[in-house]
C-alpha cells in the first residue's frame, strides 16, 4: 500500500542567516541616513535663504513707501503722535511680509510693539514664521523665547552698522544706551556708498545662546523685539561685551557698552557650543552662513571667511575691500 506523499517543508533561516540580512539593512541604513540628512540640511537652507531674501525686499519695500529703511531702534511716523510706532527693525518690517495684523497690535495709545492694549496682546508676544529658521538649534517650536515665553524670537540679526548709527571712538567703545547710536534711517543707496550689492543687511542669528545669566534669573536671548534690555535685540555689528563669558550683567546696569574688534570679534559663530556669543552672527548650518545684502540678494558665506572681509561686508562706508573669501 502506497502512502501519500508529504510536501517538502523548507527549514526556517538560521541564526547565521539572519544576523547577516540584519547586517546589511543596517549597512544600508547607514549609507542613507547622511543622504537624508544632507537633503533635511538642504531644505532647512533654502527656507532660510528665502525667509532673508524676503526680508531684504521688504525692506526695500518700505524704503520706497517711507523714504528711508527704518531704525534698529525708534520711531517710524510722527514722533508720539498718531500713526506713530515704537520698536526696532523687524518689528517695522511686519506690515511689509504680510504680517499686518502683528504689526497693528503695536498701534495704540502707548504707540509701541511692546505693550497690550485694551485686552489684546502686544506685537512682542506673536511668534512671526519668516524670523524662525529649521536650522536654528534653539529656536522652540513656539517661536517663543524659551525664557521669556511671551516674547518671540528671531533667527535672524539685522545690521546695526546698516539700521543704527554706531558712535564709536577711536578704540571702537560703544555705549547702546544712547538711543541716537539706534537711529539712522538709512537712504538708498547714498547710506551705502560702497556698494548694496556688498553690504550685509541681515544674517543668520542664533534665537538664544543660552547659560549667560543677565541679572538672577534669566538667559541670554536674542528676542526679536526685545524692550527693555538693548542686550538682547536681535542685532549684530553693534558692540562687543567686555569680559565675555565670564562677567554676569544685570538688565539695568548699563553694561550694554564694550569694544569693537574689527578683524576678530564680529566673525560669525558656526555651530557655538553654549554658551554663545549673544552679540555675533551666528549659524546652525554646516559649512557657513547666510547673508542678506543689501541690494536684497542673498549669500553663503563659508567657515573660511577672514576678519577683514567680514568687517568690510559689515560697514556700508568704510572704503574697505571685500576678498575672495566673502
Amino acid at each position: 500500500m502506497l502512502l501519500p506523499c508529504r510536501g517538502h517543508r523548507r527549514p526556517a533561516f538560521t541564526l547565521v542567516e539572519l544576523l547577516v540580512v540584519i547586517a546589511i539593512i543596517a549597512v544600508l541604513i547607514g549609507m542613507l541616513l547622511p543622504a537624508v540628512q544632507k537633503v533635511r540640511e538642504a531644505a532647512a537652507r533654502s527656507k532660510c535663504q528665502s525667509n532673508l531674501r524676503q526680508m531684504a525686499l521688504a525692506m526695500h519695500v518700505h524704503h520706497d513707501q517711507k523714504g528711508s529703511l527704518p531704525p534698529a531702534k525708534g520711531w517710524v511716523g510722527p514722533n508720539d503722535r498718531s500713526g506713530s510706532v515704537w520698536g526696532n527693525a523687524l518689528y517695522h518690517l511686519l506690515p511689509f511680509i504680510e504680517e499686518v495684523g502683528t504689526a497693528e497690535l503695536g498701534l495704540n495709545t502707548s504707540n509701541s510693539a511692546y505693550y497690550a492694549y485694551n485686552g489684546s496682546p502686544p506685537a512682542r508676544s506673536q511668534q512671526v514664521k519668516l524670523y524662525q529658521c529649521p536650522s536654528d538649534p534653539t529656536m522652540p517650536p513656539s517661536g517663543l523665547s524659551p525664557n521669556y515665553s511671551d516674547w518671540g524670537a528671531s533667527s535672524y540679526g539685522f545690521n546695526a552698522m546698516v539700521f543704527g548709527r554706531p558712535a564709536l571712538d577711536a578704540s571702537g567703545n560703544f555705549s547702546a544706551n544712547s538711543d541716537t547710536n539706534w537711529n539712522n534711517y538709512a537712504k538708498l543707496p547714498e547710506s551705502m556708498p560702497d556698494g548694496t550689492s556688498k553690504t550685509i543687511m541681515f544674517a543668520d542669528k542664533y534665537a538664544g545662546c543660552t547659560g549667560r545669566n543677565v541679572g538672577a534669573t534669566t538667559d541670554w536671548n536674542n528676542l526679536w523685539d526685545r524692550w527693555d534690555n538693548d542686550l538682547h535685540m536681535p542685532v549684530i555689528g553693534m558692540w562687543r561685551i567686555n569680559g565675555f563669558p565670564t562677567t554676569n550683567f544685570s538688565s539695568n546696569n548699563g553694561n550694554s557698552s564694550g569694544t569693537i574688534n574689527t578683524l576678530t570679534d564680529c566673525l560669525p559663530l558656526f555651530n557655538p557650543t553654549m554658551p554663545c556669543d549673544p552679540t555675533r552672527a551666528s549659524s546652525g548650518h554646516t559649512a557657513a552662513i547666510n547673508v542678506g545684502m543689501g541690494d536684497g540678494s542673498v549669500k553663503m558665506v563659508g567657515k573660511n571667511v577672514s576678519g577683514a572681509s567680514w568687517w568690510a561686508a559689515m560697514t556700508p562706508n568704510s572704503k574697505d575691500l571685500i576678498g575672495g573669501d566673502f
